[in-house]
């Protein structure tokens, strides 16, 4: 009668592989398993919903509206600009006239008929610095409107950069996407674009960058608005063309190109106007040494040091040195054809 018990097997046994089917396990099996079996992946780190078709579509048409009011103001604060400009080069023309008249009066030599006149050079200085006066105001009225012209750009730009949320920084690497790439949910119906919007494209995409978070930010949860505050949505916003081709990011970067041009143009017209005032508030003094240089023979040379830096003063105030016109009408017009159709 077989045993009860089943039998035990050899030590050897407990260090070999079995067949299938055999219920003998060795303590090693246990080990190998746990190392080679998957993890399970927690909870946090799964990716956010992306945000439905009805909330993209409402933070599109969002978007569609600040970049069309930004372009308007961006066009009538350059209209502004080159009024503002125009004002300040017949104010500033005028005052650098002044300044070197009444630099040349004490050394003039006056016709016979007119020496006899008491008091007509300092008469005439006089005249001249009163008329100095109204010059430098026009002038500082004329970088006034500059500074609002700017100022609205700005503004206008600051409100185009709330559509933007916090995509910027929650869009993860590799969503940004060059100027004349395609688009993830880019229609076919795409106007062509001329030879030179197809230059400004590419020289913007040549020195653009979009910020980009570290690869290991959590996504968030998903805004109910649909305002591309969260990763998912930042990620689909910052993707997503606002009229045909251009994303909301590259729009607002060309916008800034724009400005950042005017801004630093308006701080050239105010040194501009600063050098101006310090001529005429220091033109009583310089007055006083070229009548003291008059006898001396040396007043020619004194008018012709002011007359080159009124020169370049007045250089600087058309040339424009930071605005590369050609260029922002470029970016301007690259935007209005964007518009096309919407």
């Amino acid at each position: 009668m077989a045993s009860s018990s089943a039998p035990t097997p050899p030590a050897g046994l407990l260090d070999q592989g079995h067949p299938a089917g055999s219920s003998a396990v060795t303590p090693s099996q246990p080990q190998a398993w746990a190392a080679t079996s998957p993890q399970p992946t927690p909870v946090s780190a799964a990716p956010a919903p992306a945000l439905t078709p009805l909330q993209l579509r409402q933070w599109q048409r969002s978007a569609q509206r600040s970049v069309r009011l930004a372009l308007t103001a961006f066009k009538a604060g350059r209209t502004q600009l080159q009024e503002a400009t125009e004002q300040g080069t017949a104010a500033a023309t005028q005052l650098t006239n002044a300044l070197l008249t009444a630099q040349y009066v004490p050394a003039m030599q006056l016709p016979e008929a007119l020496q006899s006149v008491q008091g007509l050079k300092p008469a005439a200085v006089r005249k001249l610095g009163r008329r100095q006066q109204q010059h430098l105001q026009a002038l500082s009225v004329a970088v006034q409107q500059a500074a609002a012209a700017v100022t609205a750009m700005e503004g206008a730009l600051a409100d185009a950069r709330v559509q933007l949320g916090d995509c910027d920084a929650a869009q993860g690497p590799g969503t940004g996407q060059a100027l004349d790439g395609p688009s993830a949910t880019s229609s076919d119906s795409r106007q062509p674009l001329t030879v030179g919007e197809s230059q400004a494209l590419a020289s913007f995409d040549a020195t653009s960058q979009h910020p980009q978070a570290s690869p290991g930010t959590p996504a968030a949860a998903p805004s109910p608005a649909g305002d591309c505050s969260t990763a998912a949505g930042g990620a689909h916003c910052s993707r997503t063309p606002v009229f045909h081709i251009l994303t909301l990011p590259q729009a607002v970067e060309m916008l800034q190109r724009v400005v950042h041009m005017h801004q630093q143009d308006l701080q050239l017209k105010r040194g501009v106007l600063d050098s101006f005032a310090a001529e005429v508030l220091g033109g009583e003094s310089a007055r006083a040494g070229a009548a003291r240089k008059q006898q001396e023979g040396v007043a020619g040379d004194a008018a012709e040091v002011l007359r080159r830096r009124l020169t370049v003063l007045i250089t600087c105030w058309l040339s424009k040195p930071h605005v590369d016109e050609d260029e922002a009408l470029q970016l301007l017009q690259v935007l209005t054809d964007e518009m096309t159709g919407f």
